[in-house]
């Protein structure tokens, strides 16, 4: 894992989140509480697939009948879950510490 994040430009991983860092201010209630901040970091990273969905319409409408989506739901829905847990957690270190 340290190979890939090495060959990783990781000017590319900070430009994606600087909007995101720049319009949020670190443990205020949309960055830090628990679902809500979650949601929003969800669609945040998923908006260049979005974006690469509006251009890519033919290939995006073939990928989409291939998908399992029952799979994809139960999956989405455990990372969700361990996502907002995760927020829960740093949510109530924040208050404690």
């Amino acid at each position: 894992f340290a190979d890939i994040w090495q060959k990783f430009p990781r000017w590319l991983w900070y430009a994606f989140w600087y909007p995101y860092a720049r319009f949020m201010a670190h443990r205020s209630f949309l960055s830090h509480f628990p679902l809500i901040s979650t949601i929003i970091r969800i669609g945040y990273s998923m908006m260049p697939l979005f974006t690469m969905a509006c251009f890519l319409p033919t290939i995006t409408i073939t990928v989409w009948d291939t998908i399992p989506w029952m799979d994809i739901a139960r999956l989405a829905g455990l990372v969700f879950i361990g996502l907002t847990i995760s927020d829960l957690f740093h949510y109530l270190a924040d208050i404690i510490l």
